[in-house]
């Protein structure tokens, strides 16, 4: 059994059917997500109210008025049940990330001051010590419970950050932002898709879009499914290839089927850059596991796979597709291209000369033995 014209006929209107169902779900679920809480009254807390509304105060008011917050005699009690009991929404994450930063601060004085002067940071140290890995990226990871003040840096904190000079500024907040992310979107932190769900959608920046994006695959949460399929679709509206390319790549993190439809599509997109990362969430998705979204979409991946790399004409999506098929490599996925490879011989030209596609698939037949070898038997 192989992967000749008459199968990939039959696993593409499988496939597409496959899409259609998922496409519709998708859309109803976006349509649908909603948040039912079991505590309206603590929704339309004063506290809360006021938490929230900090979002829209510069950084030089913000901390006054945050600090205001906890005047009260039993504020600290009141913040502590807010955020312990009620999930972060669109409407409220912001409030209860400044909540839970004023609460640390109260609670741990020392630990806070240090959110405002890393060492890593500054670019004698991040120049010295960036191999394997970055210092500041250590030191921030060190960090990921205290991650509501990490949030707060990065929304109000980094106007009176202390740099290590004028001239060194621009560049280090640019790895402190980057760093933040990546951080805050690995931290489990229950409003840290909510944050970077805004930092998606507000940051005027394409640089800072793009990272923050990637860290919303990695956070995977409510809403990280619903930005990323928007950011695909607006990225093809505005023909913004790097911004489909990042929210396609981040979509393999998540654990949900309905990240295919998009998925696929973009194997077949006109631009490199958006099948390269589509092969790219096709790896994530393997490495995660097929069953965080479904064992059958496994061999219609596959196949999907398959079928770019006998279609493709740039050797570098070339590569990534054979490379991509040795990642989700099996002794079913083995036998098929070795199956399909046979069945281009039949195809050779009167001079016995092989097919650009019948190269390619024994090209990734033997990558996938070789790596079939290396794992040993099961």
């Amino acid at each position: 059994m192989h992967w000749g014209k008459e199968e990939r006929v039959v696993i593409t209107g499988q496939w597409n059917l496959f899409l259609a169902k998922c496409g519709a779900a998708a859309m109803l679920l976006v349509a649908t997500q909603a948040y039912a809480t079991e505590h309206p009254m603590l929704h339309q807390h004063p506290m809360l109210h006021q938490a929230n509304r900090l979002t829209g105060l510069p950084p030089a008011e913000y901390a006054t008025a945050r600090d205001n917050l906890f005047a009260t005699s039993n504020a600290d009690k009141t913040a502590a049940k807010l955020i312990q009991t009620l999930q972060p929404d669109r409407n409220n994450w912001a409030g209860l990330v400044f909540l839970e930063a004023g609460l640390l601060r109260r609670t741990h004085p020392t630990d806070s001051k240090g959110f405002l002067e890393f060492e890593g940071m500054k670019a004698e140290t991040y120049v010295l010590r960036r191999r394997p890995v970055p210092s500041a990226l250590v030191e921030l990871q060190s960090l990921q419970g205290e991650s509501a003040l990490l949030i707060e840096l990065f929304l109000k904190g980094l106007v009176s950050y202390r740099w290590s000079s004028a001239a060194l500024a621009s560049i280090e907040r640019q790895t402190l932002e980057a760093e933040l992310l990546s951080v805050i979107g690995r931290s489990g932190h229950a409003a840290a898709s909510w944050f970077l769900a805004h930092v998606a959608a507000s940051c005027t920046s394409c640089r800072l879009r793009y990272l923050a994006l990637g860290a919303l695959g990695e956070a995977g949460k409510d809403p990280a499914l619903k930005t990323l399929i928007e950011a695909v679709y607006e990225g093809r509206q505005i023909n913004d290839i790097a911004l489909q390319a990042a929210a396609v790549e981040a979509l393999g993190n998540l654990d949900d089927v309905h990240v295919w439809p998009v998925i696929a599509d973009s194997l077949a997109h006109k631009d490199m850059q958006v099948r390269r990362a589509a092969l790219a969430a096709v790896r994530r998705l393997s490495s995660g596991g097929w069953n965080r979204v479904g064992n059958a979409l496994e061999p219609i991946a596959a196949a999907a796979v398959a079928s770019l790399l006998i279609n493709e004409r740039d050797p570098e999506v070339v590569t990534d597709a054979v490379e991509t098929l040795a990642f989700m490599a099996s002794p079913t996925i083995h036998d098929r291209l070795s199956s399909s490879a046979s069945a281009q011989r039949q195809l050779r030209d009167g001079d016995g000369h092989p097919t650009e596609a019948e190269q390619r698939l024994e090209r990734a037949t033997s990558r996938v033995e070789w790596i079939l070898e290396r794992r040993g038997p099961n």
